[in-house]
């Protein structure tokens, strides 16, 4: 197995969030099998509708990859397991995914199905944040929940908590 800090295919890999529906009106499924889906944001012809959506982004401070990959719970929602920049890259997931996932999953119990690919991505990306410099991003924290205690008074009996 290649090693998910330095594979470019690994790059792409979330936590699985949940996601309600794979059909909607902002996405194209370019790939698709039985159990995963390779979208595409879909681009709007007016300029109009960009720009109205550009200054959505802007203002939640968000924005959307144009790529996603999905996998198809059993109870018709999804989980979103990559979300990629580029055609490229989010390709070599998907071929990854097609390699590595797709044969446990035709042997597996309904079941456990969903469970083997939160695991699977989950050490992905547990691996992959593994190399980067784990001193300085705790440092980092600390930093900022020493600053936000002090700008909001906040006791230090009371727990911070970093939701991301």
């Amino acid at each position: 197995m290649t090693n998910p800090s330095t594979d470019p295919a690994f790059n792409i890999f979330t936590l699985p969030t949940n996601v309600e529906s794979f059909i909607s009106p902002f996405w194209e499924t370019l790939q698709e099998n039985n159990h995963f889906l390779l979208q595409r944001i879909k681009t709007r012809k007016s300029s109009i509708m960009r720009n109205v959506l550009g200054t959505v982004q802007n203002v939640l401070d968000t924005k959307q990859s144009p790529y996603r990959i999905l996998y198809r719970r059993a109870n018709g929602t999804c989980l979103q397991v990559a979300v990629g920049e580029t055609e490229k890259q989010t390709d070599l997931a998907w071929r990854w995914i097609e390699a590595n996932l797709l044969p446990p999953l035709t042997v597996l119990e309904d079941g456990e199905k969903e469970e083997f690919v939160a695991t699977k991505v989950n050490s992905i990306v547990t691996r992959r944040d593994a190399g980067t410099d784990e001193i300085s991003t705790d440092e980092k924290v600390r930093t900022a929940s020493r600053s936000f205690r002090q700008t909001f008074n906040v006791p230090p009996i009371e727990r911070l908590v970093n939701c991301e």
